[in-house]
């Protein structure tokens, strides 16, 4: 008996040994031979990069010497810092007719999604305020496996103006007296960005003046927070950079304007892109061709919304809609003025507006990414669009460097080239540690128990 004892302790100091072990190695290590993008040479170079705990503490040229700590040599693999889609809605995934068939997931749903999926952050643009604002305080990337949460809280518009149809609450500005005391009131809870819509040619909705834009936007910049401005054509762009707008979301898709891209430059505005919501419907018209997110789309979105594709045989909706004359041209419009857009150094930010059509959570990032590069922006320029420029809008501390949270994939060095190879993670790190994909499934494709909770409102 007490042979047997003393082997049982043996074997418990034992196993408390390897699992010590196994905690200090993951707690810090090397990772030697990693292929890093610098954002201001666009160059990949090789570096040695140091981990400890949550935070990458060294980025190194100098080869490390052997002290114990454990190191794992990449050969020349990417090591891309955490990709941000920088326009989302935490709902769920979209279908062709709407509401029927729609996929709720839930805000932790989605960020599960978005993580399983190769995404680190996610910048929602327009949703239930408190419940964004509140779920993005508790910061739960610290403490379990899912993307970070960025977010504007509601949208600001008119009465009547779009936001205001989606049942959600959202805050009106009708005027600009009304601006001071909406954003004031919002800004205690610390938005990552403030959101307003200017749509000035929508023949339906009404939209803010340029008063009240100019309002708004001075109050941001008063209270240092990013502005986001929704527009629909080429002469609401020129608004908002004009009245000083730091970015504006979508890519009007019809021919655009010589004097944009330097007024944009010379303004600093972004320009947030979200093409692929029409462009990948237009992929879908009369087939559903293969693509490289399918192994993604299959896992993390229900048949019943892939079974809605080709758009020709399941939607005349959707058929009349794709072949007006709007968006005839979209693609041939898109490739002309990204390209000067990029030629004169206009800032661009890839953003995929998931929950709506196609732009499925955590998928949709990877699809806009293929279409920017169909369109002739380079996947050097497209990878640094999804983390450095996100990165600086926000006002965030990620990247390959000293200091910056330890949020990266693996992934092939052919991703610098080739934008299909973001899917292709070798592994996913948060904040120092590996993340276990499967376990993301159980929120990202919730069962009947997870759904009934989130019908409830429970975030948990």
């Amino acid at each position: 008996m007490k042979l047997i004892w003393k082997l049982s302790l043996a074997l418990i100091l034992l196993l408390n040994y390897l699992a010590l072990g196994s905690d200090a190695s993951a707690a810090e290590r090397w990772f030697l031979n990693a292929s890093v993008l610098d954002p201001d040479s666009k160059e990949v170079t090789l570096k040695n990069v140091l981990i400890r705990d949550n935070e990458i503490i060294q980025v190194t040229e100098a080869i490390p010497v052997n002290d114990g700590i454990f190191q794992e040599d990449l050969a020349g693999d990417l090591m891309l810092p955490g990709m941000i889609d920088m326009h989302t809605h935490a709902w769920g995934n979209g279908s062709l007719t709407h509401n029927e068939g729609y996929q709720y997931i839930g805000i932790r749903g989605t960020l599960n999604a978005m993580l399983y999926a190769g995404v680190h952050g996610a910048l929602d643009l327009f949703g239930k305020e408190d419940q964004l604002l509140d779920y993005r305080d508790n910061q739960y990337p610290s403490i379990r496996d899912e993307a970070q949460l960025f977010a504007a809280g509601p949208c600001f518009t008119v009465t009547k103006g779009h936001c205001s149809q989606m049942g959600i609450k959202t805050r009106i500005i009708d005027s600009p007296e009304q601006v001071p005391l909406e954003v004031q009131e919002l800004a205690v809870k610390r938005p990552n960005v403030l959101k307003v819509v200017l749509e000035q040619d929508h023949p339906r909705r009404p939209t803010v003046s340029k008063e009240t834009l100019q309002a708004f936007l001075a109050e941001a910049r008063k209270l240092n927070i990013p502005s986001v401005v929704h527009v629909g054509s080429w002469e609401d762009v020129r608004t908002a950079s004009e009245l000083g707008a730091n970015a504006i979301t979508h890519l009007p898709l019809t021919p655009m304007p010589e004097d944009i891209p330097a007024l944009l430059k010379a303004n600093e505005t972004a320009i947030i892109t979200t093409v692929g919501v029409i462009l990948e419907t237009q992929r879908l018209f009369k087939e559903v061709p293969k693509s490289h997110t399918d192994e993604l789309t299959r896992t993390l979105v229900k048949p019943a919304i892939l079974e809605q594709f080709p758009v020709e045989k399941k939607s005349k909706g959707k058929v009349d809609w794709l072949t007006s004359e709007k968006w005839l041209h979209a693609k041939v419009n898109a490739t002309d003025s990204l390209t000067k857009l990029v030629a004169q150094g206009v800032t661009i930010i890839a953003a995929s507006d998931s929950a709506n059509l196609t732009m499925y959570q955590g998928v949709g990032l990877h699809v806009e990414l293929f279409h920017l590069q169909q369109l002739g922006m380079s996947a050097k320029d497209i990878l640094l669009s999804v983390t450095h420029e996100a990165y600086q809008f926000l006002g965030i501390n990620w990247g390959i460097k000293a200091g910056a949270k330890a949020n990266f994939i693996i992934l092939p060095l052919e991703v610098s080239e080739d934008i299909t190879k973001t899917v292709e993670f070798k592994r996913i790190y948060l904040e120092g540690r590996i993340v276990d994909r499967e376990k993301l499934l159980t929120y990202a494709t919730p069962s009947n128990w997870q759904y009934s909770k989130l019908i409830l409102g429970i975030e948990d």
